[in-house]
């Protein structure tokens, strides 16, 4: 269940054409609800290829172990 978005419904643009073996990183602030359990929440970044819709790649981690 999606809670809460940091990039909203379409996400944000991180790269347009990157070069193969090329990394970036960003950072990114959330406004956290305090009746939210962080042993229950975790966060999911995806990359998505704009032309296509497909997933190219993602990756989930937890708030809380």
């Amino acid at each position: 269940m999606l809670r809460g978005s940091v990039s909203g419904p379409f996400g944000i643009q991180v790269a347009s054409n990157p070069a193969a073996g090329t990394s970036q990183v960003n950072s990114y602030t959330f406004e956290w609800n305090e009746n939210w359990l962080p042993e229950h929440c975790s966060v999911l970044a995806m990359l998505i290829n704009n032309a296509t819709g497909e997933i190219e790649n993602s990756v989930e981690t937890y708030i809380a172990e």
